[in-house]
């Protein structure tokens, strides 16, 4: 174009029709939405692995993890960030390294390069004693550019990450306004913003479809843009490129499969809309007046569920709950896998050590006066050499020897501070929930067509958790029961009503019943990991029509329905939790070997206790102790080589890291810190029985529970009279410990209380030279392990066979000792009373003096006794008398085992008999005593009363007799039984 030509088009002026300029300004309005698509398509984002501060009590472990997945979770599925998919190894690898220090800027820029991402989000979370704070950060990769940045606070974990409106939600929400007013355009609507703060139950129908319509739009438009890009990296043969094409694939998995739970939402509320559509074309059927009722009642029904949703309070649901124990579980296999390769290290560094220090000293160069002739080393310079490797290699092995208790400590100390963690939660889980159709929203309600041939609607309620399906229960619920009326087919009534129930059943804005119920979790034992039992506990149906409950039988729905979470985390483990401590409730018993003459052999009457179902393992001794004692190491071994003294300082520890008062004191004080040395000061430890805290058991509460409490079993052993199903003991252990719970539990649910370790108990030993020590150990021979034998050890002395237990009282059931005394006293008489009316020579005088000399058998007794009659006839009919008596045996039908006595009655009787030859009834009344050497019988008066009837000769006389006896006036006892005696004169 010429110089001139130009300015002549210059100096023309240009006209742009009305239609050109909206031509133009759409053109421009798309290329900038393309740019910003173009932008927010290139946002491929890495959520960095959340750094903890300042956590404790094992939170640090697993908290910061969680809150990451909570954050990849929000982002991925409410906004429209890509998220890049994580390459698990390193990531293990760098959340590994975060523990202890920062994520360097390197191993960022690193791992997004990996990642193909090119913006990350940093993540913090700090705790201070009122709440926990957290810090999101959006920024550049590489260049470090911050574009937002959000700080949220929360009052506990829940509130931190689990529920609607927690803060990782807000602080996402925050996050994505800031960057669309910087043209990144996230694609979080108003609509995703109410879910993220008040929770998907909020929702009308027509919103949640909205909702779910944008959600398949989005996730349609990211599986197309992931195609498009595999499409592109189709025939690259990058490494670089391989591994961005598999990170493509991994998230168009996840994108489809998110889009699948969409369209299964969409597909429900269609069938929803589907029924609602149906019941408007009946609707046009019926009469005036059925549709002024039908609409009546759905008013009042849905002014009712208005004020019921506003009882609605939040929790964390229980598939959240589940989760977070399963973290919790996670990180303890990372802990063992931390300290497993710490373990590798410190040996392969000992291993060494060894050769080199051996190296050192026997190959070090030989001097002239070291060698023989032939310049060899001299045996006398080798013998040395090797004493001193020898002395350096002691000092190696106990270096490592104290390095690998510190490490067990270190790592002990953390792996209980989670099982804790998990124990209050899944005491939580175990106490119950409740669910609601209404309230919570987290029971799903479907009703089936009416079944005219029963009179029924079929029901079926799903029990939901975060969108998630636990699990389904299906029952029928008549008509009669909903209504109160019978059903009459002849009745117009009867049609209306079931219409009218009918539509309500379809009508999802006006349900017609209000479900709840009440249901526990049960975490499966260890042979099923990450495995759950729902079980339903209550179902509770209102009519919302006309208020009347119904009531649906619990019975139905015994049924548990398991909930497998996937992954499952294999960890076994044991920390004392409530879980773990039974209730022994009070009672009397007979204590110690029966007829054995030791001091123990008592009737002893307890308080109710709680005491813990297995020894204290070496985990949770760890823990609290900072200190690995034992000779045989494993975390769930039992703890041993402890004294006496350091089982009750466990003991306060304990009671004052779970906040309970301490049972030990010494001169008042309860801080063991204060208490001085322990073999010296300690002697005077006293305990408070009416404290809260964790103790030793006494002996007599040592061997009740060992016996099985108030089942009282006459078991040798504690649970069995078989040693090998219930105790680890010298033929069976390999001259070791064992992990605890491994054999049978007694009846109340203990274990090892026979063998394993020998358990510390309160008590001083008769002598005061020692405590007592009860039920056996790996060392010992079977007799030892019986739940009757006892020993003894100085309190200050440790051995690699004795352990302990911990229990703890229950102050609001704690017998006085005047209590204990009167029932001790009690049952002791009762049971002397029994034993002296059955064993007590009955026999009755005939007419006439003589001396006697009788066999008995009693309803309770068999044995051999000898009884002297001396009696003297005052007038016909009537006599006085006294007698005297020995029983040298008495069998035990209880114990099923003879006992020996030395019992000796005497009184002084008068009576009167008739005889009608050979026949004699008679009937004698007395006082008297009765003495009987067995620890566990009574000494005093007595008053009886026997009648019978005899037959025989002069010489030898049977007979059967009645009697009932009182001793010290405390009651009657009454026998019966079979005399037989010879008469001397």
């Amino acid at each position: 174009m010429t110089e001139k030509s130009t300015n002549k088009c210059r100096g023309r002026r240009v006209v742009i029709s009305e239609r050109t300029k909206r031509f133009l300004c759409i053109a421009c309005i798309f290329l900038f939405c393309s740019i910003l698509f173009a932008q927010a398509n290139n946002v491929v984002v890495w959520v960095m692995p959340t750094e903890g501060e300042n956590l404790g009590g094992g939170e640090e472990r697993w908290l910061p993890g969680e809150v990451q997945k909570s954050l990849r979770a929000i982002i991925t599925n409410y906004s429209g960030l890509r998220v890049a998919e994580e390459n698990a190894d390193y990531l293990a690898q760098i959340q590994a390294r975060s523990y202890n220090e920062n994520i360097s800027e390197e191993d960022a820029v690193r791992m997004g390069r990996m990642l193909g991402a090119n913006y990350v989000i940093r993540s913090a979370v700090t705790k201070t004693d009122k709440f926990y704070s957290l810090n999101v950060i959006f920024q550049n990769l590489e260049k470090g550019q911050h574009y937002a940045e959000s700080n949220k606070t929360a009052s506990s974990t829940e509130v931190l990450y689990v529920i609607p409106g927690c803060a990782v939600n807000e602080a996402v929400i925050e996050i994505c306004d800031i960057l669309d007013t910087k043209g990144f355009g996230t694609g979080m609507s108003q609509y995703t913003k109410r879910i993220l703060r008040n929770g998907a139950n909020d929702l009308s129908d027509e919103e949640e479809k909205k909702l779910l319509d944008e959600e398949i739009k989005r996730r349609n438009s990211i599986i197309a843009s992931i195609n498009q890009e595999l499409e592109s990296n189709k025939f690259s043969t990058d490494t670089d490129a391989a591994l961005a094409k598999a990170q493509l694939e991994l998230q168009k998995n996840r994108e489809q499969e998110n889009l699948k739970q969409a369209q299964q939402k969409q597909e429900r509320l269609a069938r929803e809309a589907e029924l609602r559509a149906e019941e408007e074309r009946k609707q046009a059927s019926r009469s005036s007046e059925q549709k002024k009722r039908i609409s009546s009642a759905e008013q009042e029904i849905k002014e009712k569920i208005e004020e019921l949703r506003k009882q609605k309070t939040e929790g964390s649901s229980v598939l959240n709950q589940i989760k977070q124990i399963e973290a919790m579980k996670k990180a303890i296999l990372d802990i063992r896998g931390e300290e497993k390769n710490e373990t590798t290290r410190i040996q392969q560094e000992r291993d060494e050590e060894l050769k080199r220090k051996k190296s050192e000293i026997m190959d070090a160069p030989l001097r002239e006066a070291q060698k023989d002739s032939k310049g060899n080393m001299l045996p006398e310079i080798r013998q040395i050499r090797e004493d001193n490797y020898k002395k350096e290699e002691t000092k190696i092995l106990d270096e490592y020897e104290t390095n690998s208790k510190n490490l067990f400590v270190k790592y002990s100390k953390a792996e209980y501070e989670i099982w804790n963690l998990i124990n209050n939660h899944y005491d939580i889980l175990e106490k119950g929930k409740t669910a609601d159709n209404i309230v919570t929203k987290d029971i799903r309600v479907e009703v089936g067509r009416y079944r005219g041939e029963k009179y029924a609607w079929p029901v079926s309620i799903t029990l939901m958790s975060d969108g998630t399906e636990l699990c389904t229960y299906s029952f029928e619920i008549e008509y009669e029961t909903l209504s109160g009326k019978k059903p009459n087919l002849a009745s117009d009534e009867y049609v209306d009503e079931v219409d009218l129930y009918s539509n309500l059943f379809s009508n999802v804005s006006a349900p017609l019943l209000q479900v709840s119920i009440v249901y526990t979790v049960t975490p499966a034992q260890s042979n099923e990991p990450s495995k759950y039992y729902i079980n339903l506990a209550e179902v509770n149906i209102k009519n919302l029509s006309n208020d009347k409950a119904v009531s649906i039988n619990a019975k139905a729905f015994t049924e548990t329905k398991p909930l497998q979470m996937k992954p499952f985390y294999n960890v076994v483990g044991y920390s004392s939790s409530d879980s773990d401590f039974v209730r022994v409730s009070s009672g009397t018993f007979d204590m110690g070997g029966v007829g054995t003459g030791k001091s123990n052999d008592r009737r002893v009457t307890v308080s109710s206790f709680y005491i813990c179902n297995h020894e204290v393992t070496q985990i949770e001794y760890a823990a609290i102790m900072e200190s690995a004692p034992s000779h045989f190491q494993g975390n769930n071994l039992p703890v041993e080589q402890v004294s006496w003294y350091d089982a009750i300082e466990y003991c306060n520890k304990l009671s004052v890291l779970q906040k309970l008062t301490p049972c030990y004191s010494l001169n008042g004080d309860t801080d063991t810190s204060k208490w001085g040395a322990k073999h010296v000061t300690w002697y005077s430890v006293v305990c408070n029985f009416d404290a809260n805290g964790y103790r030793l058991p006494t002996e007599a509460e040592w061997e009740y529970a060992a016996r099985g409490g108030t089942y009282n079993s006459s078991y040798e052993y504690s649970g069995s009279n078989t040693i090998e199903n219930v105790a680890w003991y010298s033929d069976n252990s390999g001259s070791q410990t064992h992990e605890v719970k491994k054999k049978t539990a007694n009846a109340l649910g203990l274990y090892d209380m026979s063998g394993n370790v020998d358990e510390w108990c309160w008590d001083w030993y008769e002598d005061g030279y020692g405590r007592v020590i009860r039920g056996g150990s790996w060392k010992f021979s079977a007799s030892d392990c019986r739940v009757a034998d006892r020993m003894f050890s100085p309190p200050e002395d440790t051995y690699y066979s004795i352990g302990f237990r911990v229990v703890r009282g229950i102050p609001e059931e704690r017998i006085s000792e005047e209590e204990k005394n009167r029932a001790e006293q009690e049952a002791r008489f009762r049971e002397s009373l029994e034993r002296s009316s059955s064993q007590t020579i009955q026999t009755t005088t005939r007419f006439g003096e003589g001396v006697d000399i009788s066999y008995v058998i009693g309803p309770f007794y068999s044995g051999f006794g000898l009884n002297l009659n001396i009696y003297y006839t005052l007038v016909t009919h009537f006599y006085i008398g006294g007698q005297l008596g020995c029983v040298l045996a008495e069998v035990d039908e209880q114990y099923n085992s003879s006992r020996s006595f030395n019992c000796l009655t005497g009184s002084l009787l008068c009576g009167v008999n008739c005889n009608i030859s050979p026949l004699c009834l008679y009937a004698q009344c007395g006082f008297g005593f009765y003495d009987a050497t067995a620890p566990d019988a009574l000494s005093g008066f007595l008053f009886s009363f026997t009648s019978g009837v005899e037959y025989g000769t002069d010489f030898l006389i049977c007979g059967v007799f009645y009697s009932f006896q009182s001793f010290a006036g405390s009651g009657f006892v009454d026998s019966c039984g079979i005399s037989v005696r010879v008469n001397l004169f």
